[in-house]
């Protein structure tokens, strides 16, 4: 005699939230029409088993929250085998939209900070340098220093440098003695029809994030634990964590 499916059906139910409920991370989780999204991210429902979170995947553009800041991405596309996501910044966006200054105090390595258990790769980008200006001597030698590369000096107290799609013969080091900082900005990946003098036409709100998990987080996922925010290894059953080790910069 078969099992009844409603019986079916509840021990099905009494698995999945057993599962859920003991902190067992399945390997992938469904974002709906958008696909598998795998470790380092996970799903809403499932926070503690990713180190970032999807959230709305059943809307036409879910979101995606990094670190413990309420700062929402727009995910547009997921790349299981190259560990990849394509995000829009509607932040970013609307400052490009209107040739904000504030454009260059918006730094990706704030919120994409490489940490111990993990890096990140953003691409396309292009370095800028914000350049304070003091005077006419000061911003003499800046200009000779960046010659070649265009300028962008409608923001009042700096000039910034950049050349479209990278510099040459620049260095970041010899740049701070001229009271320049370095900054980095996602770009369109082709330039068509525009122009790359006009910067905010060659600035984009759309980038790509690459994740690069370190090698004892993922021996830490393989024996069973998790990777937590402080890079070290929690033991699902034992609670109990290892020191991380520090990854290079990639």
């Amino acid at each position: 005699m078969g099992v009844p499916p409603s019986i079916l059906a509840l021990f099905l139910l009494f698995h999945l939230l057993f599962d859920h409920s003991s902190g067992k991370c399945p390997e992938s989780f469904d974002c709906g029409t958008h696909g598998q999204i795998r470790y380092p991210l996970s799903i809403s429902t499932y926070p503690r088993c990713g180190l970032y979170s999807v959230t709305n995947c059943a809307d036409p553009v879910p979101k995606l929250k990094l670190e413990a800041k309420e700062v929402l991405y727009d995910l547009d596309i997921i790349n299981v085998s190259e560990n990849s996501i394509r995000v829009n910044d509607p932040n970013l966006g609307n400052l490009i939209r209107t040739n904000g200054c504030d454009v260059f105090a918006f730094y990706l390595g704030w919120t994409f900070r490489n940490r111990s258990y993990i890096s990140f790769t953003i691409s396309p980008g292009l370095t800028l340098f914000k350049c304070t200006t003091i005077s006419p001597e000061l911003d003499k030698k800046q200009d000779e220093y960046f010659r070649g590369n265009d300028s962008y000096r409608d923001c009042s107290g700096y000039t910034v440098y950049y050349k479209y799609p990278y510099h040459s013969n620049v260095s970041s080091n010899a740049s701070v003695g001229l009271n320049c900082s370095v900054i980095e900005l996602p770009v369109v990946p082709e330039l068509g029809n525009r122009n790359a003098s006009d910067l905010f036409s060659v600035l984009s709100s759309e980038f790509s994030i690459r994740f690069h998990v370190s090698m004892e987080c993922q021996h830490c996922r393989h024996k069973g634990g998790r990777c937590s925010y402080d890079g070290r290894c929690r033991n699902e059953k034992e609670g109990i964590g290892t020191n991380g080790f520090f990854l290079r910069v990639l």
